[in-house]
């Protein structure tokens, strides 16, 4: 071979060949393992709000102690803090004393995994109005990878794991902290300065206006809203019966209107709101019967302050 030929050779592009596997198996494989992550950091963001609604209402740090069994005060291993799997593999009891743990720890993590699911099918399919005349932001083509539409869906998962966090400490029968909305609200303050269509429907029209100034008035005129909303509506409860709502109502208005809209958070808060309140009442109802089943041992009180959830349900208010 002459001298002048081995440049060719050596940087010739290789032959196209067809893929091995069809590419609409990869494509579904990499969708099915996009979900199963999801499903996966919903249950660790439900095993977390397990330690939230125990903790938060009773003033304790979030991050110290650790988790330990409610009976013995053995601290919980690492490989036995895996969500969902490891109540599942220790069949609700403590690996050393063998004492029941409660099953909330498994449907709460069950449960939120299953909304991160169900949020990623939504956020895919359904982009709905509010009334005829306002107009959507669609996100851009092809979004369902960038950062625009994977930020949608964090703020929108993020609203409804607090959400449930707020329903879980109301049916604790304890009043739910202002603090526990407070992510929510910063984290839908925050992003949508950086990609406004993350929240669909702008406060009103603009003219030509930056798009980080149409995001924070956008988010400013949810949180007002949120806010007048929620006085008025503890105002009024106030008044007639001289006690405040123990669900915290502003910030509760203002996460759900600074999230999606004032439009969409006023034309859906009384909806949403009674769903809340049901959803406690259920829960409090539920636990109160199992707390009567369950056989009379020792009192909540008694067991090791580092309990993260009492192995029994707790007791109905006085």
């Amino acid at each position: 071979m002459e001298f002048d030929v081995w440049p060719a050779v050596l940087f010739a592009a290789p032959p196209i060949r067809e893929p091995r596997v069809p590419l609409w198996v990869m494509e579904w494989t990499a969708a099915v393992l996009l979900h199963v992550w999801l499903f996966c950091v919903g249950a660790c963001v439900g095993s977390f709000l397990n330690v939230v609604v125990y903790r938060l209402p009773r003033g304790r740090s979030l991050a110290h102690p650790g988790s330990c069994c409610p009976s013995c005060g053995h601290a919980i291993r690492l490989w036995d803090n895996i969500p969902i799997l490891s109540w599942l593999l220790l069949r609700g009891r403590c690996r050393d004393c063998r004492a029941p743990i409660s099953p909330r720890y498994f449907w709460v993590e069950l449960f939120v995994a299953t909304l991160f699911l169900a949020v990623a099918f939504w956020e895919r399919t359904h982009f709905i109005g509010v009334w005829p005349g306002v107009p959507l932001r669609p996100l851009p083509s092809g979004a369902y990878d960038l950062w625009p539409y994977w930020s949608r869906y964090a703020v929108h998962v993020v609203l409804l794991a607090t959400l449930v966090g707020g329903a879980l400490i109301l049916g604790d029968s304890f009043r739910t902290p202002s603090r526990l909305f407070w992510p929510a609200i910063g984290l839908a303050l925050l992003l949508p300065v950086i990609w406004p269509e993350i929240r669909s429907i702008a406060a009103w029209r603009y003219g030509k206006m930056p798009d980080w100034q149409a995001g924070l008035i956008d988010g400013l005129a949810g949180l007002a809203a949120g806010v007048i909303g929620g006085l008025a509506g503890s105002l009024w409860r106030w008044f007639r019966t001289g006690e405040w709502p123990p669900f915290a109502p502003v910030s509760w208005a203002a996460s759900l209107c600074v999230v999606l809209g004032w439009q969409r958070g006023l034309l859906w808060s009384v909806p949403a709101l009674a769903l809340y309140l049901v959803a406690a009442g259920l829960l409090w109802t539920v636990q109160s019967f199992l707390a009567d089943l369950a056989p009379a041992t020792d009192s909540p009180t008694d067991r090791p302050p580092t309990t993260d959830l009492p192995t029994t349900d707790p007791p109905p208010p006085p």
